[in-house]
This record gives C-alpha cells, structure tokens and sequence, in this order.
C-alpha cells in the first residue's frame, strides 16, 4: 500500500493507494470515470442554459485529486483527465484540432494550481487561512486563467468563437468547479467540522438555503439574488469548511436546476448571460469567504483550545514539579541537624530555605558540632549546582566533615583533608566550605575558608569585622595545596554570622554591596537573640518566594550572664588602648550597665591605663597592664596594675595632677599604691541606677 499522513494540524490525509500492481491502473480508471461524469453534467448543463460554461466540476474533481495525492502518480490523473476531456469532446462533435487544445487546456490548467498550493501549504487543509487563500490564488485563479487562455485560444483558432468571451465563461466555470467540487472533496480531507452539517441545524441550513433560492429565484429579482448565500456564511460561523462547502453546493446545483427548468431570463433586467457570470462570481466569493471564516473560526478554537491544554498540562507538571520539590526538601532537611549543640554561655541559630524559583534544591548545608572542652566547630558549605545530585554530595560532604573534625584541631588543616575527601572515589562535586573553632570561654575563633564568603562578627556596639584572612580556593579534589589560616576574638554581646551566598548574592548586583547591607543590617540586630537575627536577615534581604538559590544563615552569640569579674591583660602599647575600651565597653553592654556607668567607667580607666602606657616602662622593655572589674552589689571595684617603675614622683599617678582630678571626678575611694611589684591603682563605680 502506497500512501502518507501529512503532519498538519487538525487530521490531514493523503489518500492511499491499493491495489498492489494494479494501482496505477485503477487510479487512471477512477479517475477517468469521475471526469467523465462530471463533463456529462457540465455538458448538460451548457446544453440546457446555452452558454458556454455554466459550472465546470472536472476541473474542481482533477485539481482535488492532484492535492491528494503523491507527485509521483500526478502524470496518471493527468492523462487520464488529458484522454477522457478528448474522447468526450470527439463525441460531442468538436474537431480532432479543437478537442486537443481542450485536453491541453484541462491538463495545464489543474498541475499549475496544483503545483502552486502543494509547494506553498504541503497537504491542504482547509481550516487554516493560510491555506485557504493559496488554494485561492492558485487552484481557483491562476490555474483556471491558464487553462482558460489555452482552451479560448484553440476554440477561436478552430471554431472562430470570441476569444474574451470564451475566456471569460471558462474562466468562471472551472473556477466555479474549483471552489465548489475540489473544495467539497478538499474539505472532507481537513479537521472535523464544530458541528456536523447531518445533524438537525445541518439539515435546517441545507433545507433553508435550497427553499431561499427557490424563492430569490421565483421573484426574479437580481438584488435578492445574493442573500441565497447568507446560508455560506453561517456554516462558515457555525460549522465548519465541511458545511460551507456542501451549502454552496447545494445552493449552486439548485440555481442551475433552476435556470435548466427555465429557458427565458432567470432574473430581471439582465440577459442570461450576463445574469450567469454576476451569479457565478457571487457564488465564488461567497464561498470563498465562507471558507475563510470557517478556518478563522477553527484556528481561534484551536489555539483555545492548545491554550487550555497547555494551561492544563503546565499547572499539573506544576503540581508534579511542586510535590516532587517538597520531596526532595524533606530528604535534604533530614540530611541536616535536627538540632544545635547546646553548650553553657552560648546561643546558636541556624536557618535554610531551598531554592524555589526552579523548584530545585541545592547543596546549601550548615552543622555545629561538640570539638571537647569548650570548643564548638561551626561550618557552612554550598555543594556547586542543584538538583539531586548537589542534594546526595552535600550529605557525603557534611558526613565527612563532622566525622574528621573531631580528630583535627586545626581548621586550615581539616579542609585540606576534607578536600582529600573531595578528590576520592565517593567525592563531591565542586564545593565551598567556611569552618570554625569557636572557645566559649574566651570568645576565641579559628578558621579557615574553602572559597566561601567571609564570616562577620559584629561587637556589641555594631563594629563589623570581617572573617578574610583564611580564604583559600574551593574544594575540588586537589589536598596538597596550602590553605591559611585566620583568628579573631568575638567579645561578649557580639555575634558571629556565617553564611552562603544565597543570602547576599542578587542578579545584576555586585558582592560588595551584598556585604555592606549584610554589616549595615546586622550591626542593626546585634542586641537581639540568634533566631531573631536569623529571622530578620532573611525577611530584609527579601528572600521570598521566588529565589534562585539556597539560602543558610548561622548566628551564634555568648549568652547574657549577670554581671561576673572583668580581667584583661595586654602590652603597654598605646595602640592597645582602643581595644581594651572596646572590651570593656562590650563587657559592660553585655551586663545591661547603664550608659552614664559605662561612660564614667571608661573616662577612669581610660585616665589610669593611659598612664601606665605612657610612664610606668620608660627607657624599658614594655611590659604588661591588668585592669580588673569586680562588682559588689551597686558598687564596680576597679583595680589598674603595671609592674614597671615609674621615673619620678612629679610622673606618678599618686600625686597631684589632671589623672587624679578625672578619676575623682566620676569615681570614689580612688588610692595609688607603688611597691617592687609596680604601680596599683584602684577606685569605686556606682552604678547610675538600674544596678543589675
């Protein structure tokens, strides 16, 4: 069996040849019998209206057959088309000369139309405007103007009839069977009608164009004539290319019914020539327009209905996607801690949110961990990617990390084990990875970075202070190269935030302004807990509902205690003075003293270390200064010791001068003391009014 469906929208056909080697002649047998046929009504019709032609259905019935079938079996419509036009002209008594030039006209006229649709559309399908008008410019113009041309010239060369005349009622007829028998034929081979023409209203539509006729027809009045074809025009609206084709069929069969049964003038005041073109043009048009609308209304129900259908089909992959993503949530959520180490004089907090503009998890993770004593590892890392796979190596990562870093103490030296671990046959991908020794006691920290962004610690008064001496290069399998290392002192009422780059990263932006509203914003939220700081960074950076990346944030702060002695030791070196105020400023915060304490506290103990700086190690190696805060009650002992030797009285804080007037102006009980051991000086604070 020969034969193909064409891939057009709606359902296209080729029709099919059977038959096996009796293919090609049984194709040139029908479609002999289906010319002839057609010429005996034509010719029947010329003979009862006396006009040259009236409506020419061989020529609709070749040009269809051309446009359903393979090129290749072209040459066999044509012939037999070419042979059964001579014989039947041979038998209705034209000469041999005039009936060639027929054939030729009706062989050249269908493969030119024909040629023209099939190389501009492929497999016609009337239900697209596209479609339609080539089938116009080609199959109902150009070719019947060409086969027309040809068969006027052989009718005045052989008969002397009027060229123009005989051009013209040609032209209109073949155009005519064109429009009405190959777009009949043409419109059963295109999609489905909206609704059928064998229903009641189909039957309504036929029955009333065919009694309208009947009546424009009965009164004879040309002006009327066109409202016959109003039916073409609902079955365009209503239905579909298959009702206009079989109304304007019906309605031009019935109009030449019409005119056959009638020998004089079928409409008044105009001969029946001429009233036969204007027909025959109204009813082409007509037709034609019917056509048009009918794929105008297809395409429109069409493109509703591919619109639905995507609608539908994108809000279940929607739904499908959504569960999915909850899914793979879960599973990464439980690849996380389910809870923080809990450890004596600190808070931690820590919070993720999964990528959703995607609906892709990544490989954002964080963990805390016990390390012994008063240590606690920090780390958040970013598994490069999303998807499952960033999801599996993000737990092999964690795992390993936790597993190693209790066997480690130092951290630079940890990742390049773990960066071991990447470059291993159960490895990761690319990755980023920030860890952290943190000592409760002392607020120390070490760290070192695998290509993460820096950790910030914010001091209690909002001083920002960014984690970037460590920053080595990401973990990609490659353990020998050398990683740093970095410290810091994270003082009480401070903080410690670590994070990924979900957080400060956003398109079109630079990472350095991420990170000054990162420092601007958390200086702002440094007095409150960790979740809350958590909370607050995520809802300021507007991480939504629709985000590209994973986002981890991680606070740890010390927690507040009541108040506790304050002791530090540090060189006598006038750069050290900045620092410790800063500490005792933080000390203070942290114990909720009153601002006018802490402010009166630092003028005294600024007055008395300043001068241990600048007289008590003269000409001498500098040596050390301890300051200690001790509260009684509403009362802060203070205590400023060196051990060095100051050179004169005049120099010493023990006699008159500006140091003794500043401490006495915002302290009590103020006394020096110099022995072998050094110089001691101490005073009382009250605290102004809210004593803890």
């Amino acid at each position: 069996m020969e034969g193909a469906t064409v891939h057009q929208p709606g359902a296209v056909w080729m029709w099919p040849l059977r038959g096996g080697g009796w293919r090609m002649p049984l194709l040139f047998a029908t479609v002999a019998i289906c010319y002839a046929a057609g010429s005996f009504v034509a010719l029947r019709l010329i003979e009862v209206s006396d006009l040259q032609d009236v409506l020419f259905i061989p020529a609709g019935i070749t040009v269809a057959f051309l446009l359903r079938l393979r090129r290749r079996t072209w040459w066999v419509v044509l012939t037999a088309a070419g042979l059964t036009e001579y014989f039947i002209d041979v038998v209705a008594g034209f000469g041999h000369g005039q009936a060639m030039g027929f054939a030729l006209a009706n062989t050249v006229e269908p493969i030119i139309g024909a040629a023209i649709v099939r190389t501009l559309c492929g497999a016609v399908d009337l239900t697209r405007r596209r479609h339609v008008l080539w089938f116009t410019v080609g199959a109902v113009i150009i070719g019947p103007a060409v086969g027309a041309t040809v068969g006027a010239g052989a009718n005045e060369l052989f008969a002397g009839s009027d060229f123009l005349m005989t051009f013209t009622q040609w032209w209109l007829g073949d155009s005519l069977g064109v429009i009405l028998v190959g777009g009949a034929i043409l419109a059963w081979g295109s999609d489905d009608d909206r609704r059928s023409s064998f229903s009641f209203w189909g039957a309504m539509l036929i029955a009333g164009s065919i009694a309208l006729t009947v009546g424009v027809f009965a009164f004879a009045y040309f002006p009327l004539a066109f409202s016959v074809l109003i039916g073409v025009v609902f079955a365009g609206a209503l239905f579909g290319v298959r009702a206009v084709a079989l109304t304007a069929l019906t309605i031009a069969l019935t109009m030449a019914f019409l005119m056959a049964l009638d020998p004089g003038d079928s409409l008044i005041g105009l001969s029946r020539a001429s009233a036969l073109v204007l027909i025959q043009l109204q009813v082409g048009v007509f037709t034609l327009s019917g056509f048009l609308i009918a794929a105008e209304s297809h395409e429109r129900d069409l493109a509703i209905r591919l619109a639905a259908r995507a609608a539908l089909m994108a809000e279940e992959s929607e739904v499908a996607r959504k569960r999915l993503h909850d899914l793979a949530v879960n599973v990464q959520r439980g690849l996380l801690p389910d809870r923080l180490p809990q450890h004596p004089g600190i808070q931690i907090a820590a919070r993720y949110e999964s990528a959703t503009e995607a609906f892709e998890v990544g490989g954002d993770w964080y963990d805390a961990f016990q390390l012994g004593g008063d240590r606690i590892g920090l780390v958040v890392g970013d598994i490069v990617g999303h998807g499952i796979d960033a999801m599996t190596s993000m737990g092999r990562l964690r795992t390993a990390l936790g597993a190693l870093a209790i066997h480690e103490n130092d951290p630079a030296a940890l990742l390049s084990k773990v960066d071991e671990f990447v470059g291993g046959r159960d490895g990761t991908a690319y990755a980023t990875v920030f860890y952290a020794i943190v000592e409760t006691e002392t607020g120390a920290i070490r760290y070192a970075s695998a290509g993460h962004p820096p950790g910030l610690i914010v001091a209690a008064d909002g001083q920002s202070t960014w984690l970037d001496q460590g920053q080595g290069m990401p973990l990609y399998g490659e353990p020998d190269r050398p990683r740093p290392q970095g410290s810091a002192l994270l003082e009480p009422g401070g903080a410690l935030i670590l994070y990924s780059d979900g957080l400060i990263e956003r398109r079109g932006e630079s990472l350095d302004i991420g990170l000054t509203r990162l420092a601007r914003l958390a200086s702002q939220l440094v007095g409150r807990p960790p979740k809350g700081i958590c909370h607050e960074l995520f809802t300021n950076f507007g991480v939504g509902p629709s985000r590209e990346d994973d986002v981890v944030v991680m606070v740890l702060k010390p927690e507040p205690s009541r108040p506790g002695t304050y002791r530090e030791t540090f060189p006598a070196q006038p750069e050290e003075l900045r620092r410790i105020r800063k500490s005792i400023r933080a000390w203070a915060t942290s114990r909720n003293l009153p601002l006018a304490t802490q402010d009166d506290l630092l003028i005294a103990i600024g007055e008395a270390t300043a001068n241990s700086v600048r007289h008590a190690y003269r000409d001498t190696e500098p040596g050390d200064v301890e300051v200690t805060i001790t509260p009684i009650g509403a009362i802060l002992e203070v205590a400023v010791n060196d051990r060095g030797t100051w050179q004169g009285p005049s120099q010493s804080l023990s006699y008159t001068g500006m140091g003794r007037s500043i401490i006495n102006s915002v302290a009590q009980a103020y006394k020096t003391h110099n022995d072998e051991g050094g110089t001691h000086v101490t005073f009382r604070l009250p605290i102004a009014s809210n004593p803890m």
